[in-house]
């Protein structure tokens, strides 16, 4: 768009570098007019529905036949100097949840806070923090608890960092968090797949305990014996959470 209006020689008009002066001429005042309205033709020209709602409503009409006060609105609305981008991502934030995939959580929340900066929220990385926090699975309490007792001070970039390389570690993001068909039990070397549960009463896994293993059975009242074989009996606890 730059390109194009410094085409028509309005570009400077149009982001305030060249304004009027009282000692300007006649002349120079028309050509500034219409350099002003040429390039407010540009504007709109390029705009979709949702921006020339955007501008309809916010500019008074002398102010949307000007090419600088729709240029400025729309850098503002970026920039993140209006209420409504605010509004909008903060509301994004409180949205925010987690459903069954961590890398798709942090991925979010990563873009929800670049969000946040840009559009100038006024929350500090303590209170951002905290709130993700609050928004993971019980089976990331002992994360939780780690970093908000001992990292409150990190930014959200390093708890996220953080959260990355816990779930990678521990693989957790490979146990779901409702009742499977298929159940993953991660060691701190191996990943064991349990069999398809024909009895959904025969395992129980409580995330919460760190992936303590109560028991686990193929079959209910299978005359084989198997139904009192567990498949697992030993698993390691996960890999610590350090601050940094």
């Amino acid at each position: 768009m730059k390109s194009k209006l410094n085409k028509i020689g309005a570009w400077q008009v149009v982001n305030g570098e060249k304004q009027l002066k009282e000692e300007d001429k006649p002349d120079e005042k028309v050509e500034h007019f219409r350099l002003d309205h040429v390039a407010s033709n540009e504007l709109v020209e390029h705009l979709d529905s949702n921006h020339l709602g955007y501008v309809s409503q916010s500019l008074l009409q002398t102010e949307a036949s000007s090419g600088y006060s729709i240029w400025r609105l729309l850098k503002h609305k970026y920039a993140g100097d209006d209420h409504i981008s605010k509004d909008l991502a903060l509301d994004k934030f409180l949205e925010l949840q987690y459903i069954n995939s961590m890398a798709n959580f942090i991925a979010e929340a990563r873009a929800i806070n670049h969000r946040l900066v840009t559009a100038k929220v006024g929350l500090d990385d303590q209170v951002k923090t905290s709130m993700l926090l609050r928004k993971l699975p019980s089976l990331f309490r002992s994360f939780r608890d780690v970093i908000s007792v001992g990292c409150a001070n990190n930014t959200v970039a390093i708890m996220l960092n953080q959260l990355e390389k816990h779930t990678a570690q521990n693989y957790l993001d490979q146990v779901s968090m409702t009742k499977p068909q298929q159940v993953f039990l991660a060691t701190g070397e191996k990943i064991y797949i349990a069999p398809q549960i024909l009895d959904n009463k025969a395992a129980e896994m409580n995330p919460a305990d760190n992936f303590t293993l109560r028991r686990y059975s193929r079959h209910h009242g299978n005359p084989s014996g198997l139904e009192d074989t567990p498949l697992w009996t030993h698993i390691t606890w996960p890999t610590p959470v350090t601050c940094h």
